[in-house]
């Protein structure tokens, strides 16, 4: 077996409105996620789905959270890579046939609307097919399969593929809207990404052609994009997603593994992922010419250190 020295030199880069920072990452062994949504309340009530909002945001089909049962959905593939506009039809077969939901160029992380009526018919039949393509007449990205006749679970906040179930409205005029999403953080936080290249101190040498699989930190913000470059002689050489991403080198050598993390959240400034928190109200001068001294004082204590001291004095 040939052995390959694999130094892990790993640079994370977080890229906002145009501003990188550089920092170590910290290699840790991670654990898969599930991919069922723990919010798995099904809007169908008996009636059927007429209506369905969604949001295109550039996922691969590794990023889909869902409620439907195994084998009822699907997502396949390479992914539009969070392309700035792609190219969306909405089916009822898969070829594009059968009735069109909707057609139309939509852009990175705005909204669509697919309408039962728009295809001939009051409701969506068992199988409705998305077919997400790099332009009008271009290359199929993705195909995303959502079963919408009730019988698994259709809950508003699902995400398949590059698309998000946003609004679901049913035949009796039911509505279901994705729950809202969390409030951006207080601080810009740091992603972190994992190795695990079968050694117990994440250092080489490696087998030549070893898989190894690198995973980014799930932030919990959905606006966060992340973009993997694997480095030179990597096979595959991009991904995007959090992972796990599974990845192989061809040649000896160093591996410079770059993860850009892109600021897609509403406020997010400079050089941050979210805006800082406002900085805490003063107090105003309680001292006068007339008032004298104090007397007593009420003070509360918290417990942090001297750095934290916030004064006028």
């Amino acid at each position: 077996m040939n052995l390959l020295s694999f130094n892990e030199m790993t640079r994370l880069s977080v890229l906002s409105k145009g501003v990188r920072l550089f920092v170590l990452a910290t290699l840790t062994f991670f654990s898969i996620n599930t991919t069922m949504n723990a919010q798995c309340q099904t809007c169908c009530n008996g009636s059927k789905p007429k209506s369905l909002v969604l949001q295109y945001n550039g996922l691969p089909c590794s990023a889909s959270v869902t409620c439907q049962e195994a084998g009822k959905w699907s997502c396949s593939g390479s992914g539009p890579s969070n392309a700035a506009s792609v190219y969306i039809t909405v089916s009822k077969n898969d070829d594009g046939s059968g009735g069109t939901y909707f057609a139309g160029s939509v852009n990175l992380n705005a909204e669509f609307t697919a309408n039962s009526i728009s295809g001939g018919s009051s409701t969506f039949p068992s199988n409705t097919y998305f077919n997400v393509y790099s332009s009008q007449g271009g290359s199929l990205l993705q195909a995303v399969k959502i079963h919408t006749s009730c019988s698994t679970p259709l809950v508003a906040g699902d995400q398949l593929g590059s698309l998000k179930l946003n609004k679901i409205t049913l035949a009796d005029n039911t509505v279901c809207n994705a729950p809202a999403p969390p409030p951006p953080p207080p601080t810009c936080p740091t992603p972190v990404f994992t190795i695990n290249n079968n050694s117990s101190t994440n250092a080489g040498p490696v087998c030549k052609n070893t898989q190894i699989i690198y995973k980014a930190t799930d932030l919990g913000y959905s606006c966060f994009v992340y973009t993997w470059n694997f480095g030179a002689n990597a096979t595959p050489s991009t991904a995007t997603g959090i992972g796990p991403h599974t990845v192989t080198y061809s040649s000896t050598g160093t591996a410079t593994v770059t993860l850009s993390t892109t600021n897609n959240c509403a406020g997010g400034v400079g050089s941050t992922i979210c805006p800082p928190p406002p900085p805490p109200p003063m107090g105003s001068d309680c001292c006068d010419s007339n008032s004298g001294k104090p007397k007593t004082l009420k003070l509360k204590y918290t417990g942090q250190s001297c750095a934290s001291t916030n004064t006028t004095q």
